[in-house]
């Protein structure tokens, strides 16, 4: 081989491909001698190896074997292996009989064009040619495929324009598959090899030459005694090396161009000195004399048709200084790629035999126990290609210096005592090889292998040690070795340095086939990978273990419920993507189970769930609950229903079993944890305890068998800890509908106000002018709650009445027939009535509790002109409709129809004459009569009474609801709205002032109310320093620096039941005032979860104004 560049085919199409190449062919004069035929790598096209993603080394060791060889229509003979272009029975050259029983067989090829572009270095291992029928897998599990004829893009030297692929002669067993694919490794103490005898045994050898890099033959001309010089003295291989003495030019040399081209060797071209990783293959060469120790005797039959490959080792290379048995990292790497070429090329040419010798063993003195190591580890990676390596080891007078005391033949026994090399039966991955082969990227149906070049890039000289295995620049560079095809299971990383530098070992990825990096090639290089799952598209298997196990196809976008191409079939699409349903992320815990789109689309590890659960299956209640009661038993059918469906475990995070049974059956949502766990100061809070987790407690505690407002077991903890109430609020509490609002446009409203603040304050110049509202002073608006305060008298009369009431409500309160309705909106007289819903019953009770309200105004107006004389009549008619009644009622429910017509009317009474509020006039111009009064947020309006009444939020999404940045009041005579709001034009008449109070109202169920009030807050707070830039701390301390009229207004509902209000707050001494009747009530009604007594005493004659006493209680 000649300096430069050697690669060796293509492997798109099996084609010599190199740089500078040298072929060589030389003529026997014997006519009985086959023509002397020398190559270093052929231009012969061979078939690619068909794809099998799965493949193992073994398998595609034997593919190889099966598909080697290209040969011209014909047959080869047994004996001198002469191609045969006749149909005769006996060979051309030497007249042996053919065989019948060992023709060749044709198998298929497909076409095959010889490499023109060296820069096409890879290929995609996939069928060839769609219309080629393909066979059933063979037993090493690629496809058979039959005839069809290889066509050769040009013609070649040697080469017909038209050949046909042949496999090999083997033997019969390989059609039953039970040729061991194994390498023997064989030892000769002689120098002696029978060649003839293993290519008569049905065998290809092809042997070492351990040859000279600088001369032909070595010191053959000056007598010495090595192995090349003796292939020199007894054969005519001289004349294919030696240019010199080939003075007849018997000799034809060619070099092999990149494109394949066999070129003539020009008059300035020599094959000597060879490159570094260079080498020479020779065919046709004829030994025709004997050993040394007879003479150089002439043959009685000499042996033709012998090859040869001539490889230089390094001579007298770098040893290390700790260990003079051991190559540098330099030259251990550089001899291990000497020999792969050596393998490479002899695969290349159809060789299934070589005769090895201790290479660079003896007067080039390599140390041979570290060269030994180094042959078996490329044998391990060859193992499977070649039926039988020799090794012909011979103790001369090159041996028995200190690098090898013991000589070669006792350190390659030693390396090779033991049982033959196996092929390795894991499945082949990306990086790495198998024989001359490098997986360089693999799919699920195809794989991409490398080119295979006798000399690309350069060996890194710390091989599989190397550090900068990550280095981009440094890959580029230099080439690494393979991966160790063992992946894992590796037991030579410790015991086998020599393995350990040849193959890169990497752990697992943790991964699996579920890794998300496979792309990265610095990560491939990392990490090993397992392969394709075979069931390719039609895999179902979505477990974390088979995952993990396998890689596989992507997943369809749509998945099997919405792909049109997988319910129509097409088998492209199919086989490009696998449909299953998706693993919901979220498992068992998934949050998501009332979506239908989502349970219908992804798979969760229950079954379907409950549309009633978490809170209203009935079934389930009953299910959990029967586990605790005495009987221990549930019904048939609730057992069934909790078996086909699954149910949220009511244990949440803290369940314990882990059960297949409970597994399909529960959903675990897993809420946060409560962060004061044990020491929750919130624990009666029902919202509370179903919105976190608490130790000990059930997140979906058992259901308690009475509706929330009824149960009397409320304030025990222990019973709230361990039941939920459903029906916490009294249905009959709703908020009646008036139509306050209904012409109000509070869009409208939104963009004036805004359009009219930003106007003024670009007009003004404030900093800041580019309004911007932070999210903090959003979400603050979103959370204020409406607060009303009362007096003690007007408490008492909302606890009587069982409602809030605007003033203009109380007005109706000294006529009777108003105060007997109000009667019958008290929510315990509704019940009495909606639980019997008969007429009847609903015109006796009305009749009933106008007489008890009548008799009560009588005695109120008694010696007044409202004085009626119906006193005795309504005594009667209460006898009679009492007694109409007892048809329907019990007697307690008479009662309580009486208890509470006369407390209303008596509380109606004495409210008229100290009605709610402060009644103001305007209130009554401006409509806001009709309103309870509140503000949103915030009420520092002590002159309003002690006693705080905070209504739920969600009072403020009445229709009848709305609010205003400052009381209404302001519109009035005062116009301190204009004052405080310059932003506002002042209409100039109070008609028009009216009219714009209502412009400035805005409702909590608009979008966009939040970012109006929010703005309004701001210029509020920053009117005096001119400035926007102002931040939620700001505008409370500006809400709590003044009055009341100066902050949100919310005007309410006109009777608002008492289950809209959240919590109560009054001090000690104003509760101790109330009479035994009204304690007990609003100790029942708010009970203490939305009631508190705080130890504050204020005295009750300053109501007016912010006393020394009320300033700690505000």
């Amino acid at each position: 081989m000649s300096g430069g560049k050697q690669q060796m085919p293509d492997t798109n199409s099996y084609t010599a491909a190199s740089k500078d190449l040298f072929h060589s062919q030389a003529n026997s004069s014997s006519p009985a001698i086959p023509p002397t035929r020398s190559v270093i790598i052929s231009s012969q096209c061979y078939p690619p190896l068909p794809s099998n993603p799965h493949a193992t080394s073994q398998q595609l060791s034997k593919q190889a074997q099966y598909e080697q060889y290209q040969e011209l229509d014909g047959w080869e003979c047994l004996n001198c292996t002469h191609i045969n272009r006749n149909n005769n029975t006996d060979c051309e050259m030497c007249h042996r009989h053919r065989p019948l029983n060992k023709h060749r067989s044709v198998i298929t090829a497909p076409t095959v064009q010889p490499s023109t572009n060296l820069a096409a270095s890879k290929f995609e291992s996939t069928p060839y040619l769609p219309s080629i029928r393909e066979a059933s897998n063979t037993p090493i599990g690629f496809q058979n495929i039959e005839n069809t004829r290889l066509k050769p893009q040009k013609s070649t030297p040697g080469f017909e324009q038209e050949a046909v692929v042949y496999i090999p002669d083997l033997p019969t067993d390989v059609a039953d598959g039970k040729l061991a694919e194994t390498i023997r490794t064989r030892l000769y103490i002689s120098h002696h090899i029978d060649y003839a005898n293993l290519a008569s045994a049905g065998y290809r050898p092809v042997l070492l030459n351990m040859a000279n890099a600088e001369m032909p033959g070595g010191g053959y001309r000056q007598g010495a005694g090595a192995q090349e010089e003796t292939l020199f003295r007894r054969s005519d291989y001289y004349l294919s090396l030696d240019a010199e003495l080939d003075t007849m030019k018997q000799a034809e040399r060619y070099r092999c161009t990149a494109n394949c081209e066999q070129k003539p060797l020009n008059a300035h071209e020599k094959l000597y000195p060879m490159e570094e990783f260079g080498a020479i293959y020779t065919s046709g060469i004829t030994v025709f004399r004997d050993t040394e120790d007879k003479g150089y005797a002439y043959l009685e039959q000499p042996v033709c048709n012998v090859c040869a490959i001539a490889l230089a080792a390094y001579k007298q290379p770098d040893l290390k200084r700790d260990d003079n048995t051991l190559l540098t990292n330099k030259n251990a790497v550089g001899t291990r790629k000497k020999i792969e070429n050596l393998f490479a090329i002899a695969h290349k040419h159809g060789h299934d035999c070589l005769i090895l010798s201790a290479l660079g063993c003896g007067a080039f003195k390599n140390p041979p126990l570290h060269v030994a190591a180094i042959f078996k580890s490329v044998i391990e990676q060859y193992a499977g290609y070649f039926k039988t390596i020799c090794f012909a080891i011979i103790d001369d007078h090159n041996t028995g210096n200190r690098l090898n005391q013991d000589g070669n033949y006792k350190p390659f026994k030693h390396v090779f005592d033991g049982p033959p090399v196996q092929p390795f039966i894991h499945k082949l991955d990306v990086n790495m090889c198998s024989g001359p082969f490098r997986i360089i990227d693999k799919t699920q149906y195809k794989v991409i292998i490398d080119e295979v070049c006798i000399f690309g890039l350069p060996p890194c000289q710390y091989g599989a040690e190397c550090r900068d295995l990550d280095d981009a620049q440094h890959g580029k560079s230099y080439s690494h070795p393979p991966l160790c095809p063992q992946y894992g299971s590796c037991n030579k990383m410790l015991n086998d340095e020599v393995h350990k530098n040849s193959f890169i070992h990497c752990s697992q990825c943790h991964h699996g086939g579920k890794c998300k990096q496979t792309g990265d090639e610095k990560h491939l290089r990392q990490y090993g990978h397992p392969g394709f799952c075979s069931q390719a598209g039609d895999c179902k298997d979505m477990s974390e273990g088979h995952l993990i196990k396998y890689r596989h196809l992507p997943l369809c976008k749509d998945g099997p419920i919405k792909c049109l191409w997988f319910r129509k079939d097409d088998r492209n699409h199919c086989s490009s993507y696998r449909h299953c349903m998706l693993d919901c992320s979220f498992g068992g815990n998934c949050v998501n189970f009332h979506n239908e789109e989502h349970i219908k689309c992804q798979s969760h590890p229950f079954k379907q769930p409950c549309p009633m659960t978490p809170f209203a299956c009935q079934y389930y209640v009953e299910f959990l609950q029967s586990k605790t009661s005495s009987a221990g038993k549930a019904k048939r059918e609730v057992e069934e229903h909790c078996v086909d469906f699954s149910h949220v475990c009511p244990f949440g995070r803290q369940c314990v079993d882990t059960g297949d049974q409970h597994a399909r059956t529960s959903i675990h949502i897993a809420r946060k944890m409560c962060p004061d766990s044990n020491h929750c100061s919130k624990i009666t809070n029902e919202e509370h305890l179903d919105s976190f987790s608490h130790p000990k407690i059930l997140d979906i505690r058992y259901l308690c068998k009475y509706r929330g407002f009824e149960c009397r077991d409320r304030p025990n903890i222990e019973h709230i800890k361990r039941y939920r109430h459903t029906g916490n609020y009294n249905y009959f509490g709703v908020a009646r509908y008036f139509g306050l609002n209904q012409d109000v446009n509070f869009v409208r409203n939104h963009y004036h106000m805004v359009k009219a603040l930003r106007d003024y304050v670009n007009l003004e110049n404030w900093r800041k002018s580019n309004i911007s509202i932070p999210q903090e002073i959003i979400e603050w608006i979103r959370a204020l709650q409406p607060i009303h305060r009362c007096s003690k008298i007007i408490f008492e009369s909302i606890i009587v009445h069982g409602n809030v009431m605007s003033r203009e409500h109380m007005g109706f309160l000294n006529q009777p027939k108003f105060v007997a309705s109000a009667v019958e909106q008290h929510n315990e007289v509704r019940r009495i009535f909606d639980q019997h819903n008969k007429k009847p019953l609903q015109k006796y009770g009305r009749d009933f509790i106008q007489a008890l309200v009548d008799i009560e105004f009588n005695k109120a107006y008694k010696g007044t002109s409202m004085h009626k004389s119906s006193h005795d009549q309504c005594a009667d008619m209460i006898k009679m409709k009492e007694i109409q009644l007892q048809g329907f009622l019990k007697q307690e429910e008479i009662d309580k129809m009486r208890e509470h017509a006369i407390e209303i009317a008596q509380a109606s009474l004495r409210l008229h004459a100290n009605p709610m509020g402060i009644g103001f006039a305007p209130d009554n111009t401006l409509g806001t009569n009709k309103h309870v009064f509140s503000t949103l947020g915030p009420n520092l309006g002590v002159y309003y009474g002690d006693i705080f009444i905070i209504f739920k939020r969600e009072l403020m999404r009445h229709p009848d609801a709305n609010f205003s940045i400052q009381a209404a009041t302001t519109f009035g005579q005062s116009c301190n709205a204009y004052k405080w709001r310059p932003w506002l034009k002042d209409p100039g008449s109070p008609k028009a002032r009216i009219q714009q109070f209502h412009y400035s109202k805005l409702h909590c169920s608009v979008p966009g109310y939040d970012e109006t009030a929010a703005l309004e807050l701001m210029a509020l707070t920053g009117l005096v320093n001119k400035t926007m830039d102002v931040d939620v701390n700001d505008i409370q301390r500006q809400w709590t620096s003044v009055d009341s009229h100066e902050v949100f207004e919310a005007h309410l509902p006109q009777l608002i039941p008492l289950d809209y209000i959240d919590h109560v707050y009054m001090p000690k001494n104003v509760f101790e005032s109330f009479t035994p009747t009204i304690k007990t009530a609003v100790k029942n009604i708010f009970r203490h979860d939305r009631l508190t007594i705080t130890p504050h005493i204020v005295d009750p004659n300053y109501e007016k104004q912010l006393d020394s006493t009320r300033i700690p209680y505000q």
